[in-house]
């Protein structure tokens, strides 16, 4: 019954939402669609979005580290 209320709330004029259950989706998951593309809003694809931003944040960290460390090395390498 939340659901129906929130749904009636946010709704854009003109459109009607469609509350669809779905198996594939566990209890307290939500995927929204639309023409213009959808949202996964189930927590476990959120967690691993989230981790694979970090690992591909940590990547990049160590790599510019990597790089700024050539460069120190290079500035004091003899002539």
């Amino acid at each position: 019954m939340a659901d129906a209320r929130l749904c009636k709330c946010a709704k854009p004029r003109g459109v009607t939402p469609q509350l669809v259950g779905d198996p594939a989706i566990g209890a307290g998951g939500c995927v929204l669609q639309s023409s213009e593309g959808a949202l996964d809003g189930r927590l476990e694809v959120q967690l691993q979005a989230l981790k694979q931003a970090i690992v591909r944040t940590r990547a990049a960290r160590h790599t510019q580290g990597t790089a700024a460390g050539l460069r120190r090395d290079q500035d004091h390498a003899p002539h």
